[in-house]
């Protein structure tokens, strides 16, 4: 297709002939389930961008099926513990320069972690009690690159704030504090 107008004109592309786009009327709003066909992981991806800060999802939420996650300078917390999973596969692909990423996966479900790093460290920290999830269970995978920075995924039973201290921070380590002290 042919056009007079150039590519740094504001009506950039130029709209498709009315009369048949693909056999069918063209019509600039989208007709229901025309964002399915077109690109079925337009919907399926969230992209969560942290920079120069934080970033945390936490209790009750709805994980996609594809989570990007471009961190520089930022510390990210994703908690699956209480999400609600809306694939049986999920990715979550981290794109890090200089952050911090902490994803806490419940121990029902199977992971994948396979990532690089350089001068950091892109890990699956094994559980303190280890269980085997089933083979029917949802599986989260974890990917991508991280330069100067960590990315670690725990696997934990325990509920949220009862976790050690690496994976729940200060309410973890209250939650071992109170142990300790009702011995």
């Amino acid at each position: 297709m042919t056009s007079d107008v150039p590519q740094d004109s504001p009506t950039w592309p130029p709209a498709p002939n009315p009369a048949n786009v693909g056999g069918a009327a063209y019509s600039p709003v989208p007709q229901p389930g025309a964002l399915q066909d077109a690109s079925p992981d337009a919907s399926a991806t969230d992209r969560v961008w942290t920079i120069v800060g934080s970033t945390k999802r936490r209790g009750d939420w709805v994980v996609p099926e594809r989570l990007v996650l471009p961190v520089a300078l930022g510390d990210v917390v994703i908690d699956l513990r209480q999400a609600r999973f809306t694939a049986a596969t999920t990715t979550i692909e981290v794109q890090g320069l200089m952050g911090d990423v902490k994803i806490i996966v419940p121990d029902t479900i199977r992971v994948e972690c396979s990532g690089s790093a350089i001068i950091g460290e892109f890990k699956d920290v094994p559980p303190e009690v280890t269980t085997t999830p089933a083979q029917s269970a949802a599986v989260v995978r974890v990917v991508g690159a991280m330069i100067m920075g960590q990315v670690r995924v725990f696997r934990t039973a325990d509920a949220v704030g009862e976790a050690r201290y690496a994976i729940d921070g200060m309410a973890g380590w209250r939650a071992q504090r109170r142990r300790r002290r009702d011995r």
